[in-house]
């Protein structure tokens, strides 16, 4: 298979059709180096030095910056029990001037992770490296077996009575990236995965975080999101952390009311339906105001809310 046309998601539908065990067996080695960013006629499957590609996990998506990625199952090379979890972001489209730019968004996400690499909420980041000249990147984390909150939530088998430990441990981690000045920016339930088998929480996706100690913004426009304070794209300095509890209330509203989150200001409407101590109902209203000011001022006041919440 080597038509320029064909597209992963194309690919991914024949293998199943055709029971192929892997998409070497079927793609040819030009396309196969276009969707993974290894060399043409190089060993067939390798990614990296260490890691081989395993399955797509994804279909192309687009990041909030406008750069295109997939995500991948990896499998190291020597040690088969071993499994990573590649994000592969395709640059080829941009002006090979804006690579310079480009290598700061794309290594802001592993040098977030190695600050906190120790505390639960987060990966272990394994590396984040250019290849095929510098055309290709992969951002390789350790493999967790789980779902995105997103999909849980889109599938309605979110389990209720873990909701008050999901929304703590968000933001436990939210905590975390403040004590150590990075606000998330983007927080969103696609970005926070649910590991099996007991739905702890661990964030992820910090491409587009912003660090509070001088580091360049990754980004200062960004397009409108549910999920995201209207001021995320701006200029940010260490009064800005309370953008990140905007997004954990909308994501609160999301997930005790099982639908996505109404239009700025109707989240008060919505929460009524729920049955919530006055503390939290509180809390989280604070927290989705579209006035920056009235927001908490850090995150340990959405942590001593929830105490009373079980």
């Amino acid at each position: 298979m080597n038509d320029q046309e064909v597209s992963l998601e194309t690919a991914v539908t024949i293998q199943k059709a055709i029971n192929s065990p892997d998409l070497f067996s079927i793609l040819h080695d030009s396309k196969l180096a276009e969707f993974s960013g290894m060399l043409p006629f190089g060993p067939r499957g390798k990614v990296l030095v260490d890691w081989e590609l395993g399955d797509p996990l994804s279909g192309e998506l687009k990041a909030s910056n406008g750069i295109k990625y997939t995500l991948w199952k990896l499998q190291h090379c020597t040690e088969k029990n071993r499994f990573a979890r590649g994000k592969r972001y395709d640059i080829s489209a941009l002006p090979t001037r804006e690579f310079r730019v480009i290598r700061e968004i794309l290594t802001r996400h592993g040098e977030i992770c190695n600050r906190l690499e120790k505390h639960p909420r987060f990966p272990r980041h394994i590396t984040t490296v250019p290849t095929t000249n510098s055309k290709i990147w992969w951002i390789v984390d350790e493999w967790i077996p789980g779902r995105t909150l997103k999909e849980m939530l889109d599938d309605k088998v979110l389990p209720r009575y873990l909701i008050p430990r999901i929304m703590r441990e968000i933001a436990e981690g939210l905590k975390a990236l403040h004590d150590s000045e990075i606000i998330r920016r983007e927080l969103s339930p696609k970005f926070i995965l649910l590991r099996q088998p007991n739905y702890s929480v661990i964030l992820n996706d910090f491409e587009l975080g912003k660090l509070l100690d001088g580091s360049p913004t990754v980004r200062t426009k960004m397009p409108p999101d549910k999920y995201r304070a209207p001021e995320a794209g701006g200029a940010l300095d260490g009064d800005d952390k309370n953008i990140d509890l905007y997004s954990w209330g909308r994501i609160f509203v999301h997930v005790v009311t099982g639908r996505e989150p109404p239009p700025p200001d109707d989240e008060e409407q919505e929460l009524a339906k729920i049955k919530l101590p006055k503390k939290v109902h509180d809390m989280v209203l604070r927290c989705v105001s579209l006035q920056a000011e009235k927001r908490p001022h850090s995150v340990d006041e959405v942590l001593k809310a929830l105490r009373a919440w079980k």
